[in-house]
């Protein structure tokens, strides 16, 4: 979750949101296997919803930027922070499923079908979106040089 919207109290919310939704739903849940698929798939609803009330408190100026409040950060690492902020920024310009896409599957690790079943679309849409959310990434990497050593980290140095 605060991998996709970024160090807020909101997140704190939603994960209270995501296990009151657990409690109202266990007795429906009849094999123990479904419930990694299940908290995903809530959590991934949960946060696109605050994606959209962010976007819409932006058109109606609730907040005159549409960025986030800096968060205290102790000055440790520095590069570090730079390229987590670089990150949200080019995360918060892409559509909502790639962006959850990108972060279920690069960042929390999830496998394809469990990107593909949260998002209730089809492997192959789940493998673009992933695919698509990292060239973005990638090309919008150039312009955010403390983000480019860590996107070679991760995705493997395919941006050379």
């Amino acid at each position: 979750m605060r991998a996709s919207l970024g160090p807020d109290s909101a997140t704190e919310d939603l994960l209270q949101d995501v296990f009151v939704a657990f409690l109202r739903s266990v007795d429906t849940l009849r094999n123990a296997s479904a419930l990694r698929g299940f908290l995903i798939g809530v959590t991934v609803r949960l946060v696109a919803l605050e994606l959209r009330r962010r976007k819409i408190r932006r058109w109606v100026s609730l907040s005159p930027s549409g960025s986030l409040p800096e968060m205290p950060v102790a000055p440790r690492d520095v590069e570090g922070r730079e390229a987590l902020e670089a990150l949200y920024r080019l995360l918060g310009r892409m559509p909502n499923r790639r962006r959850l896409a990108f972060v279920l599957r690069v960042v929390q690790g999830c496998e394809i079908l469990e990107v593909a079943s949260a998002l209730g679309v089809s492997d192959s849409t789940a493998k673009r979106e992933v695919l698509r959310a990292q060239d973005q990434l990638l090309r919008q990497a150039g312009r955010e040089p403390a983000l480019l050593h860590y996107m070679d980290k991760v995705l493997g140095g395919r941006h050379g």
